[in-house]
């Protein structure tokens, strides 16, 4: 697999609209999240368009198969300086070492963007998303609501398993 990230242009969130509306790929986030066309100019704008640091949107490009699997995205905590994670893989390309392959994109972006430390909230029932993060050298923090497990990894951490960030 040869996996990369894209910047979506705003005539290409179609994709976006096709995946956290499908009740499959969103299970386990709480359910499916309308995206009418009439949001996408304002939504681009705010992730993409605004060069603001404290949001990051891409979608994973299969370069094998070329093809879509899924989005990465961050966004900066209101009230630390932390980055909060965002991974969907659509569910049909699941089990084929995306989400680890975009897990390490998305990390890496965080931490040459500024950020130290980086986070996620996952649904308590979803096992294969904590058995991801937890290989992946993240250490659970807190329950949340009892709904969610937090998940962080600092740089330091990620430098110590996986060597440098470049």
């Amino acid at each position: 697999m040869k996996l990369k990230y894209v910047i979506p242009n705003k005539d290409d969130l179609w994709y976006r609209k096709s995946i956290i509306e499908d009740k499959d790929t969103m299970k386990f986030n709480n359910g499916i999240v309308p995206f009418p066309k009439e949001k996408w100019d304002s939504w681009y704008s705010k992730w993409i368009e605004s060069d603001n640091k404290d949001y990051f949107y891409a979608y994973l490009f299969d370069e094998d198969c070329q093809k879509f699997v899924g989005e990465i995205a961050y966004r900066k905590d209101p009230n630390l300086n932390i980055a909060i994670l965002n991974i969907i893989i659509e569910h049909k390309h699941r089990g084929k070492g995306y989400g680890k392959e975009g897990l390490n994109i998305l990390v890496k972006t965080a931490f040459k963007n500024g950020y130290s430390e980086v986070c996620d909230y996952i649904n308590k029932d979803s096992l294969s998303s904590h058995r991801l993060f937890s290989n992946f050298g993240f250490k659970i923090i807190s329950s949340e609501n009892n709904d969610d497990i937090e998940f962080r990894l600092t740089k330091n951490d990620y430098v110590n398993l996986y060597g440098t960030i470049d």
